[in-house]
C-alpha cells in the first residue's frame, strides 16, 4: 500500500516534541519494514533514522509562530488535508485534525491520541480552557463525518460515542528494554514532561526536595522544557534522542509521573520496557497503563511521597515492579500495533465507504 500520513510534527534533535510525533515516526517506519511506501507531511524535517518519506505542509512560519500554532492546531489545519491529495496515495492516517480528508476521495483513518475535553479540564488557563472546548466540539464531529475513527487507549475512547475501535500505541521493544546493569550506585528519580501544565513538573520539583532530606545522595534527571534555576542534584535534558532517552530510563531507579491526565500515558510504557518501576499519580491514563495500580504504584498527591521512599529504600520491592512492568510493556509491543493497523488499513482499501 501507498500510505500517506498527516502529522504536525517529528522527533527532531534538540526540541521537544511530544508523544503524538514519536508515534506517528515508529508507526510509519514499521509499515514501511511490512513493504508499503509512507509519505508522511509535516512541518519538521525528517528524522536521520526515518525509512519513509517527508513532505513539508504549507505555512511553515505559521507554525512556527506561538499564536500561529494555536489558531493552527485544532482549527486552520483542519483544511490542510487536500494538500496531500497529489500525492494519490491508497489511503491516509491523520494524527491530528482531518475535517476535510473526505475531499481527498481515498478511505482515511483518523487517530485520536487524547481528547480537547480533557485538555480543557487539565488546563489552568482560562483562554486555553475555552478553546479546548471548541477544539473538542470540532474533534466530534470529525469523529462522526471524517475519516475512520481510531483511539489509542480506552480512556480516548470513552470521549467520543462514534469510536469503536482502539489501538493502543506500540513500543519498539528490541530498543526500550532493561540494562540492569546500568542502574545508578545511588538513589535516582527520572521524570518526562514540561515544568508547568498538566505534566506538573513543578510538582516534581518539590516532590524531589522533600525526598532529599531522606536521601542526601537522591538525584533526578528531568526530561522536559525546564524554567529557572536547576537545583542541586537535579538534571535538565531538553530534545535528547532517543538512545539517550532509553539510557536515562535504564539508569533511574524509579520512574516518577505526578501528571493529572494522560490521553495515554507513553512514558509510564517506556519505564516499564526498561525495567523501570512507575510511580504517578492517579488519572486515566495512568490507570489503564498500570491496569489500576496492577503494574506499578498509583498514589495521591498527599501519599507520593511515602510512595516513593518507599520503593527507593525497599529493592525487593522495586526488582518485583519491574517485573511486573516489563510483563506489562510486552503488551504494548509495537509489532502488534502494526499489526492491527495494517489490518484496518487493508480492510478500509479493499472495502472503502
Amino acid at each position: 500500500m501507498k500510505i500517506g500520513f498527516f502529522t504536525y510534527s517529528l522527533p527532531q534533535p534538540g526540541k521537544s516534541w511530544g508523544g503524538v510525533a514519536s508515534v506517528a515516526h515508529a508507526l510509519a517506519n514499521g509499515l514501511v519494514a511490512r513493504g508499503h511506501t509512507v509519505i508522511v507531511w509535516c512541518y519538521q524535517g525528517r528524522p536521520a533514522d526515518a525509512a519513509y518519506e517527508v513532505r513539508a505542509l504549507p505555512g511553515e512560519l505559521f507554525f512556527n509562530n506561538p499564536l500561529g500554532r494555536r489558531l493552527l492546531m485544532g482549527y486552520v489545519g483542519n483544511f490542510l488535508a487536500p494538500f496531500l491529495k497529489s500525492a494519490d496515495c491508497d489511503l491516509y492516517a491523520f494524527h491530528g485534525d482531518s475535517l476535510l480528508a473526505p475531499l481527498l476521495g481515498r478511505p482515511a483513518v483518523r487517530i485520536f491520541h487524547g481528547s480537547a475535553l480533557d485538555e480543557s479540564l487539565n488546563s489552568t488557563s482560562a483562554i486555553r480552557r475555552v478553546s479546548q472546548r471548541v477544539i473538542y466540539e470540532l474533534e466530534k464531529l470529525s469523529s462522526v463525518t471524517g475519516p475512520y475513527p481510531v483511539a489509542v487507549s480506552q480512556t480516548t475512547q470513552r470521549r467520543f460515542d462514534s469510536i469503536a475501535t482502539v489501538i493502543p500505541n506500540g513500543l519498539d521493544l528490541s530498543v526500550f528494554r532493561p540494562a540492569p546493569s546500568m542502574k545508578t550506585a545511588h538513589p535516582s528519580l527520572l521524570f518526562v514532561g514540561a515544568i508547568a501544565g498538566r505534566k506538573r513538573g513543578g510538582l516534581m520539583l518539590e516532590l524531589f526536595a522533600k525526598l532529599r532530606q531522606k536521601f542526601p545522595k537522591l538525584t533526578l534527571d528531568f526530561v522536559g522544557t525546564f524554567e529557572g534555576t536547576v537545583p542541586d542534584g537535579v538534571t535538565a535534558h531538553r530534545g535528547i534522542g532517543e538512545t539517550e532517552l532509553v539510557a536515562l530510563y535504564q539508569r533511574a531507579w524509579i520512574f516518577v509521573s505526578p501528571s493529572q491526565w494522560e490521553g495515554f500515558g507513553l512514558p509510564y510504557v517506556e519505564a516499564m520496557a526498561c525495567g523501570t518501576p512507575v510511580v504517578a499519580t492517579p488519572n486515566p491514563g495512568s490507570a489503564e497503563i498500570t491496569d489500576n495500580g496492577t503494574y506499578g504504584i498509583l498514589a495521591t498527591d498527599e501519599e507520593l511521597e511515602t510512595a516513593v521512599a518507599g520503593l527507593l529504600s525497599s529493592a525487593s520491592d522495586r526488582e518485583r515492579y519491574s517485573g511486573l512492568g516489563l510483563g506489562r510493556a510486552a503488551t504494548y509491543d509495537l509489532q502488534k500495533s502494526v499489526d492491527q493497523y495494517e489490518t484496518l488499513f487493508r480492510d478500509l482499501t479493499n472495502n472503502p465507504k
